[in-house]
């Protein structure tokens, strides 16, 4: 059990010409009698409905384009277990506390069953609901490797959303009874000064 917050910070950063969003991705995991963490930085660019990422082991890379038509193929890849190819089955407006955003429907190929096909729903502003297209961790297949399920959404336009199937707290990890910051330790580099 565990979860991945992904946090907009407020500094952009230019890569290439481009102002990108620093996101910081925080993966929370528990095994029997232990808790794990690991971050890193991600970044996201959007331009005309068109969302980008940049990662550092992918670099640049397409996750979402809210221009696709019905039948159209996307070329996304994130990192992780990426399958392709990603089309675009339904298009329409969802209405979330008020917002209308725009959504698309995706299908794409099985790696457990090469003929059978997945679904994932991506909602404008949020990203997809029932996978996590993003980083180099990602894998949303196959069926014993983690699966990612988007829980909450929160921002200043919004509002707060939980989007769980069964409507668990934002931070609830399965199996974890409490988490506890551990001290921060000083760091010393030797010798110093260096070369």
């Amino acid at each position: 059990g565990g979860l991945t917050t992904l946090e907009v910070l407020s500094e952009d950063t230019i890569i290439g010409s481009n102002p990108y969003k620093r996101v910081l991705s925080t993966t929370i995991y528990g095994f029997p009698g232990s808790v794990d963490t690991f971050t890193e930085m991600l970044y996201v660019f959007e331009e005309n409905q068109v969302v980008y990422g940049f990662d550092r082991y992918y670099g640049g890379t397409l996750l979402y384009d809210f221009n696709a038509a019905i039948g159209d193929t996307l070329a996304m890849y994130f990192g992780g277990l990426s399958p392709y190819p990603f089309v675009v089955d339904s298009i329409g407006v969802i209405d979330i506390n008020g917002s209308q955003l725009a959504f698309q429907d995706l299908r794409f190929k099985s790696y457990i069953e090469q003929e059978d096909w997945d679904k994932v729903r991506v909602v404008e502003g949020l990203g997809s609901i029932n996978s996590h297209l993003f980083h180099s961790h990602t894998i949303i297949q196959p069926f014993d490797a983690p699966s990612y399920h988007f829980r909450c959404y929160n921002d200043q336009n919004i509002g707060l959303v939980n989007l769980s199937y069964n409507q668990v707290d934002c931070d609830y990890i399965e199996g974890v009874t409490s988490l506890v910051e551990p001290p921060y330790a000083s760091i010393k580099i030797f010798p110093n000064p260096t070369d």
